[in-house]
């Protein structure tokens, strides 16, 4: 049975353009407070910009080799899984078992394709023969019943690691629908974070606490007035009409449409970006900033590394990862080792698979279906043994 999310096509990082910034000192002359904050946030950003490449690049590389490699591996043990399952049911027909010996061969043949369905789509004769087996529900109940069982987990884990409850029934596995999700986590976040931080505030009522929040709002203030500001000095710079270059004109026409845009939005966040890419091109502007103009630049900032650090924390649990997810978080060189480990294993199992049908086709007797089958049995409550004691009490990998 396939996944929640398994076909979603990718979407590319969002990556945040960044003027190279910084301001120096000059004739041995201290920077302020406000000039070093400035300057440590500029290089934060641009060293979690390089980490969220090199995640890509890493995410990118590990699925690839998986995708080459291990993932054919999957499907064709997933396929073997059915031949295997479809002979078993085939041998044992001919054969008089006891009630306890049906039961294990019930459970071994729905064992089998559950783990095949887990890598490949059945067919409609494959259902058929499934549901024939299983009895007391369907390939398709169980398929939606496990699409609402990962929406749950999903939901867990971003209660466990957030602190926010996601419904995750309103999204659906298609681009649109994780598009809609990240927009609904985003917001839901800055609710959080909102939240707490009022939270916060009404704990620590010192004096101290009350001056900086006083200063915050003083400096709320000053962002909205600076809207309507920073939009006219960049029209007035920007203005494609000013232009006589025909390839400068071009690009104040498109530098344009994204200052209207983010006016019109009300986006301060992006109207402060677009200045800071234009009106500082040269160093030389930036110690002569006004520290009240300072403050608000370092507020977009700030604002844009918590962007920057959230997208890092949840780029692997993008969809496009999902065949990767349980080692998305080691390095690349580890996650090498690791896929390596995968087809080592794969490899066995499939081996393993190929000489038992080769011993059935070969000597087909009540015997050697009855060992077959204990033996598949054994195997299965091996693995659900190991599900249940190891699985739920490994750390989250993030």
């Amino acid at each position: 049975m396939r996944d929640l999310f398994d076909d979603i096509i990718s979407e590319k990082p969002v990556q945040t353009k960044m003027t190279e910034l910084k301001i120096s000192s000059k004739g041995g002359k201290v920077l302020s407070k406000s000039q070093q904050t400035f300057n440590k946030l500029v290089k934060n950003i641009e060293q979690h910009n390089q980490k969220l490449k090199d995640e890509v690049i890493k995410l990118d590389l590990l699925l690839e080799l998986y995708s080459k490699n291990a993932s054919q591996l999957k499907k064709q043990k997933a396929e073997q899984n059915i031949t295997t399952a479809k002979l078993i049911a085939q041998s044992a027909a001919e054969f008089k078992f006891g009630k306890k010996q049906n039961e294990k061969t019930q459970e071994v043949i729905v064992w089998l394709c559950r783990e095949a369905f887990q890598e490949i789509e059945p067919d409609a004769e494959t259902i058929a023969f499934y549901d024939s087996w299983a009895m007391a529900t369907t390939y398709k109940e169980e398929h939606e019943e496990q699409r609402e069982m990962l929406k749950e987990n999903l939901a867990e884990i971003f209660k466990m690691r957030y602190g926010i409850d996601l419904d995750f029934t309103q999204f659906d596995d298609t681009p649109e629908g994780f598009a809609k999700f990240q927009e609904t986590f985003k917001d839901e976040f800055e609710k959080k974070k909102s939240s707490d931080e009022e939270f916060a505030s009404k704990k620590r009522k010192s004096k101290k606490y009350r001056e900086k929040e006083t200063e915050l709002k003083q400096e709320e203030v000053l962002k909205l007035k600076s809207i309507r500001s920073i939009y006219v000095s960049l029209a007035k710079m920007l203005h494609p009409d000013t232009e006589t270059d025909a390839v400068e004109k071009l690009v104040k026409e498109e530098l344009m449409k994204k200052v209207t845009n983010a006016y019109n939005e009300k986006d301060l966040n992006t109207l402060l970006r677009l200045e800071m890419e234009w009106v500082t091109s040269y160093t030389d502007n930036l110690e002569s900033l006004a520290e009240d103009k300072l403050k608000i630049y370092i507020a977009a900032l700030k604002q844009q590394l918590d962007e920057l650090k959230t997208e890092l924390d949840v780029k692997r649990h993008h969809p496009r990862y999902h065949d990767i997810g349980d080692f998305s978080w080691l390095s690349l060189q580890n996650g090498k080792k690791y896929i390596r480990e995968i087809e080592i294993n794969l490899n066995e199992e499939i081996n393993f698979l190929k000489r038992d049908m080769k011993k059935l086709q070969k000597n087909l007797s009540k015997k050697t279906i009855l060992d077959q089958v204990n033996e598949l049995h054994e195997a299965m409550e091996m693995e659900q043994d190991f599900f249940d004691d190891d699985i739920f009490d490994q750390p989250l990998p993030f």
